[in-house]
């Protein structure tokens, strides 16, 4: 009885430890794409800001960059 404790305990360390792995694989995965999608995001809002200091049109801007004109519009104001 002794010896199937043991086997139990350390299978199922085993298998806790293939879990957090697989949690902190997710997490980096995850983690990559928040960092894509915030880098892609700064691309265009450099871009539209470049557009607006070239007096490009909202509407222009909106299109080519497919942010809203309100996002557009809190953009300029920053500037």
């Amino acid at each position: 009885m002794y010896d199937k404790e043991l086997e139990d305990g350390i299978l199922m360390n085993a298998r806790m430890e293939d879990i957090k792995e697989e949690g902190i694989k997710k997490g980096k995965l995850e983690g990559l794409k928040e960092g894509k999608l915030e880098g892609k995001l700064e691309g265009i809002i450099t871009v539209a800001k470049e557009m607006l200091k070239r007096k490009v049109s909202i509407n222009d801007i909106s299109l080519y960059t497919g942010l809203s004109k309100q996002e557009i519009e809190k953009i300029r104001f920053n500037l």
